[in-house]
């Protein structure tokens, strides 16, 4: 929607420079429809201004490391909660959490820069501390499921779901 208004101002804007042009070009100039057109292109240029900065604003907001943290760490607690932590062991679920797993350490390790620089070297250290646990309890509970003792690595996913919900919580009071 936002484009369809850029490009509708865009129009706009183009237009309102063609008219005051024909009407500052006239012979004697017609002052009323070149003042008209220079106001139509002063309100077009605010209004494709004011849009770009509130969708920069928008954007801004949401792509910050911290927020992309938040994102990747409630996600997994969804999937955690949803699908590993309801269903049956199996070969299937096996595979599914390796993969699972494998996608969550790739993506947090590329993030973990931007957090140190969005957060400070202390806010940091408090946050990935109980992270750190949860990535422990998720690495166990892999090595756990591939030994074939599904207990013990259904308790790890409890025990790294409680870690990531309280990473969750600390990021989101630092980042208030």
């Amino acid at each position: 929607m936002r484009s369809l208004y850029n490009q509708l101002l865009i129009v706009l804007i183009a237009l309102s420079v063609i008219t005051a042009s024909v009407f500052a070009a006239h012979i004697p100039p017609l002052w009323w429809p070149f003042t008209a057109s220079v106001i139509v292109l002063s309100a077009a240029l605010a209004g494709l201004r004011l849009l770009n900065r509130e969708s920069g604003q928008t954007i801004a907001k949401q792509e910050t490391p911290v927020n992309r943290f938040i994102d990747l760490i409630q996600t997994l607690i969804h999937d955690l909660e949803t699908t590993f932590l309801n269903e049956a062991f199996s070969q299937k679920w096996l595979d599914r959490l390796e993969e699972k797993l494998e996608h969550f350490q790739l993506a947090s390790e590329s993030l973990r820069p931007g957090l140190v620089d969005s957060l400070g070297m202390k806010q940091f250290i408090a946050v990935i501390t109980p992270f750190a646990q949860a990535e422990r309890q998720l690495n166990r509970a892999l090595s756990a499921a591939m030994d074939e003792y599904p207990d013990e690595s259904l308790q790890s996913l409890q025990d790294a779901r409680i870690q990531l919900i309280q990473t969750v919580e600390l990021l989101q009071s630092e980042n208030a």
